[in-house]
């Protein structure tokens, strides 16, 4: 299945998911198993100048250093658990205020055509305050009378000139270009700001703060957001009755405005795990008025599609992630959510477009892959806690107790926690497949701000996942390796994708490390009640038969003796061999990761290995130390008597 098809997935009886509703009264008994307590938490990161700079729990980075945290747990310090950079955020320094010496009259009219149309493919699904047409327009008002034009106006074009030259479609340097136009934009856009807004103005922040993630200033660009927002609600963007004596056109460039405000807006908040400035806003617009938009108007609909699940993405940042602990039941229904959103769908985002050599369809294709690429990260943020709460009990039972840290009773694994941990590592491997099809399709640019986050945040969860699983899955370990790649092609222009591909081949190395260690160690736990006292072997040559009975804690024992019961289908996540069409659908056919006979054939193997681990002869017996066998008087018969 292609990975842009997100699929309908099967219906949701309304009852039972009435019953498990936020909040829900209702008759039904709400689901029994253990809420999922936020383990990774808030940070106060270093800045460019050494201000420590606020990072919320639901952000990737926050997660990142919880891994890194469990990491130094089982392998010790490394160069991926500790490094200068472990408590800084990175952060290009700004550029130089001054106009660059590159001349406008190097670029000509064609060249700023060109410059358009990558602008159109970088903020495909995020951005569409200017539709192709009147951006052109712009463009030609300004070769022929910039001087009678508003200087919100013409900083517009500058900007938009900027991330098309901050964005090729191959990795050749256009450096000057890009500061030559942002710059001039940039001080344009200051000029008389607090004077005279307009809807100019908004898009000039809005083109700003895009610039700004894609220049490594993601700071500055989460500022500059606020100033949009700001200047946005001046002008009543955000309430219904501004809407209204307004004719058709107005109607929609305006609508078009705030809803790509909030798109960038919650998208930002979401990756730096912030409050976002629209989020107290949006209540304010009428769901009727949003319905408006074009449907012929395929540009429209993608900022339609991404404007609600940007929405859902943002009740996970504040309502899920506000909370000590996160519930089966609220992560459940919020799925169900996500399944009604992707049910709503148009078909034509679910495939790519048939002529990709034609500028507009790569336009469709890319801005309809990175919306699916915001249904992914949404149900990433929303069932991590799960996937968090399975692996790492997984990860206690799986040593045997060696870990640094004594083993908890927390090492039981939660059916329904690992159903939603399946999701998670689903989405991951989805959202990457995705991105390395628009790889292989000459698609992505050669500089992509939000997907080098999103790519980044589903290679942890894929990290995480390899490190916590003893078996190497070949779709996560392929899945992963493509993230790599994607953000090696990226670093070349983006420095944040080059610190994120270091962190990654960092986390592969620690990877290597967990699995060598675990290779080393035996391959089943020596009974707790009883160990050996004589041997005819030396003992130094038994280094690994050892009585392992004061390792093991024993309000641990007991999962490590239920974790393998034959006949529970929930023992391990599985594989993603055979991808479900939605993570709902996954929660709904029990789902391990996968679907159908391949996930079945590893849980069989799986339990065959656990049954096999279970007897190893009599010596293995749990059988208290005061019985004795009749028929063994004589505990050393000679052999072969």
């Amino acid at each position: 299945m292609s990975p842009l098809h997100t699929g309908a997935g099967h219906p949701i009886p309304q009852a039972a998911a009435g019953a498990r509703a936020l909040g829900s009264t209702g008759g039904n008994p709400r689901s029994l198993s253990p809420e999922a307590p936020h383990k990774t938490h808030p940070r106060m990161l270093r800045n460019l100048r050494g201000e420590r700079v606020y990072i919320g729990g639901a952000a990737s980075l926050s997660f990142l250093q919880f891994i890194r945290e469990t990491v130094v747990q089982y392998t010790g310090p490394s160069g991926f658990t500790h490094n200068p950079k472990v408590d800084s955020m990175l952060e290009n320094a700004s550029a130089a205020t001054d106009i660059p010496s590159h001349s406008e009259d190097d670029t000509t009219f064609d060249e700023k055509v060109a410059l358009l149309r990558i602008y159109r493919l970088a903020t495909a699904g995020i951005i569409d305050v200017l539709s192709a047409s009147e951006a052109m327009q712009l463009l030609e008002e300004i070769a022929n009378s910039e001087a009678s034009l508003h200087s919100s106006r013409v900083a517009v074009a500058d900007l938009i000139l900027a991330i098309g030259a901050q964005c090729p479609k191959t990795s050749t340097s256009v450096s000057q270009k890009e500061k030559f136009f942002f710059t001039r934009g940039q001080k344009r856009a200051f000029a008389g700001m607090l004077e005279d807004p307009n809807l100019e103005l908004v898009w000039a922040f809005l083109l700003m703060a895009f610039y700004m993630l894609g220049a490594c200033r993601r700071n500055a660009g989460f500022m500059y957001l606020g100033v949009a927002t700001r200047a946005a609600v001046a002008l009543g963007l955000h309430h219904e009755d501004s809407y209204a004596c307004l004719t058709p056109v107005d109607r929609q460039r305006r609508l078009k405005t705030w809803m790509s405000l909030c798109v960038l807006d919650l998208l930002v908040s979401s990756i730096l795990g912030r409050p976002s400035a629209t989020l107290s806003l949006r209540s304010e617009l009428g769901d009727g008025l949003v319905s408006m938009i074009e449907p012929n108007d395929r540009a429209q609909v993608r900022l339609l599609a991404s404007y609600a699940i940007t929405d859902l993405m943002d009740t996970v940042t504040s309502e899920l992630y506000g909370q000590k602990a996160v519930s089966t039941d609220a992560a459940e229904e919020f799925l169900r959510k996500l399944d009604r959103w992707s049910k709503e769908l148009p078909d034509a985002m679910r495939t790519a477009s048939p002529n990709l050599n034609r500028p507009e369809e790569q336009e469709h294709t890319l801005g309809s892959i990175q919306v699916a690429c915001f249904y992914y990260f949404a149900t990433m943020l929303a069932t991590r806690p799960f996937l968090i709460s399975t692996l790492t009990a997984r990860l206690v039972r799986s040593q045997g107790g060696l870990s640094s840290e004594p083993p908890t009773p927390t090492a039981r694994e939660d059916p329904t926690h690992a159903k939603l941990a399946s999701a998670c590592v689903d989405s991951a491997v989805y959202l990457i497949q995705a991105c390395q099809d628009a790889r292989k399709a000459n698609l992505f640019l050669a500089n992509m701000c939000i997907m080098t986050a999103l790519v980044f945040a589903a290679a942890l969860v894929l990290g995480f996942a390899m490190f916590a699983k003893n078996k190497p899955d070949p779709e996560v370990e392929a899945a992963f390796a493509s993230a790599k790649d994607i953000l090696d092609i990226f670093s070349l222009l983006s420095a944040q994708a080059a610190h994120y591909f270091e962190i990654l081949v960092l986390l592969s190395n620690a990877v290597n490390e967990q699995r060598q260690r675990l290779a080393l160690q035996p391959k089943r736990n020596k009974s707790p009640y009883v160990g050996r006292i004589f041997s005819l072997i030396p003992p130094e040559t038994e280094a690994f038969s050892t009585n392992r009975s004061a390792d093991i804690d024993p309000d641990v024992m007991p999962s490590i003796a239920s974790s393998g019961e034959a006949g529970d289908p929930h023992n391990s996540w599985g594989s993603p061999t055979f991808l479900p069409e939605t993570p709902v659908q996954a929660l709904e056919e029990g789902g391990g990761g996968g679907g159908g006979g391949g996930e079945e054939e590893e849980e069989e193997e799986e339990e065959e290995e656990e049954e096999e681990e279970a007897f190893f002869g009599w010596d293995s017996l749990h059988l208290p130390v005061w019985d004795n066998f009749p028929f063994l008087t004589d505990p050393f018969i000679p052999a072969g008597d």
